[in-house]
């Protein structure tokens, strides 16, 4: 039981890898390289980028929420579900912050679809919108991750 919590750990902190990196690698190079290029130019390698990023930030959210959930029955956490310890409270914080990041991921991916059939002119407010909400949910993932690494190491309340 021990090595299948170890492959659950280790694929749990693979996919918020993944996630985190890929937006903050979106945010912080992808982003500002577009906004050098011409207009056309950068419309074309923002499509297809984008639906590769999304492709793999969905994978890794479907795949930490699998593994989490996975992860806390293999480590017999049954205190995970209430308010009764720290370990309870920290956990459900972080799942009322997991919820937040997936609504503002679906709210991404529906902006994101609009961009192919929109008017030009309105291309840059549905651009920032995304970039936006691409910016609370990194901050909301790095405060999850926080948040983590503090129910592995012990309360930080």
């Amino acid at each position: 039981m021990v090595f299948f919590s170890v492959v659950l750990g280790w694929l749990h902190v693979m996919f918020a890898i993944s996630a985190v990196g890929a937006g903050l690698f979106n945010i912080l190079a992808v982003v500002p390289t577009l906004k050098t290029l011409d207009p056309p130019t950068a419309g074309k390698i923002s499509a297809m980028l984008s639906k590769k990023l999304m492709h793999v930030i969905w994978a890794s959210l479907i795949g930490l929420i699998v593994t989490g959930v996975l992860r806390v029955f293999a480590d017999g956490r049954t205190d995970a579900f209430g308010f009764d310890t720290n370990y309870g409270v920290i956990f459900n914080i972080k799942m009322l912050l997991v919820l937040i990041i997936l609504f503002n991921a679906i709210l991404i991916t529906k902006t994101a679809g609009k961009i192919p059939t929109s008017e030009p002119s309105e291309r840059p407010a549905l651009q920032k919108r995304i970039f936006t909400l691409s910016v609370i949910n990194n901050a909301v993932a790095i405060i999850v991750v926080f948040l983590a690494v503090g129910l592995r190491y012990g309360s930080i309340l």
